[in-house]
């Protein structure tokens, strides 16, 4: 069974407030390591990971949730954001923090899209934006119409996606900003709108 359909078998809930118990917090850690294994295997790099940067990641994301459920009206009726707003929230940090430090890159041909340095500079807005996509992918109800995990492969195969990874790394983005990305993007249901 591959990483992905692992993560299938049980999607991960990733809203966890900073009032959750010790196993919801494990919980959600634990799926975010699966998906950063799954992120590694589909693209054969050995990646080496800060456990308490990851750690201030979940913190920060966990925080920015709070503060969506408690403006957004959500605490009364008891539920948490939807899968963008988590999506968006979890890739902003993964960019800002990078608990990525370091990668291996397993396979490597001169004819793929991005030059090892490009792969070492970009590793962890690469792992945001798919992690992002993994969330949405596991949690969309209509699969037919909208961009999964499935497309991540040949979304960074456009040289506009690189455009995407140079703001993400060196530009400030909200978690609003992503979002609204994010649900442009996902929503559009085909990979056209980085042709050009």
């Amino acid at each position: 069974m591959s990483p992905i359909e692992n993560l299938r078998r049980t999607p991960p809930v990733f809203y966890v407030s900073r009032t959750a118990s010790e196993e919801e917090c494990e919980a959600v850690y634990d799926a975010v390591k699966r998906c950063m294994y799954s992120f590694g295997v589909n693209n054969e790099f050995e990646l080496t990971l800060n456990e308490a940067i990851l750690g201030n990641v979940l913190t920060m994301y966990s925080r920015d949730m709070d503060k969506v459920v408690i403006l957004d009206g959500m605490k009364e009726s008891g539920k948490g954001p939807n899968v963008f707003k988590q999506a968006a929230g979890l890739g902003v940090w993964m960019a800002r923090l990078k608990p990525i430090v370091g990668v291996t890159v397993k396979r490597y041909s001169p004819a793929d899209c991005y030059t090892i340095s490009e792969i070492e500079s970009y590793i962890n807005e690469m792992f945001a934006v798919f992690m992002a996509f993994t969330l949405v992918d596991l949690h969309r109800e209509d699969k037919s119409r909208m961009i999964g995990v499935g497309d991540f492969a040949d979304l960074v195969t456009k040289p506009q996606f690189k455009n995407v990874l140079h703001v993400l790394r060196y530009r400030t983005v909200t978690r609003h900003s992503f979002e609204l990305w994010l649900e442009t993007f996902c929503r559009r249901g085909r990979l056209e709108a980085f042709s050009g």
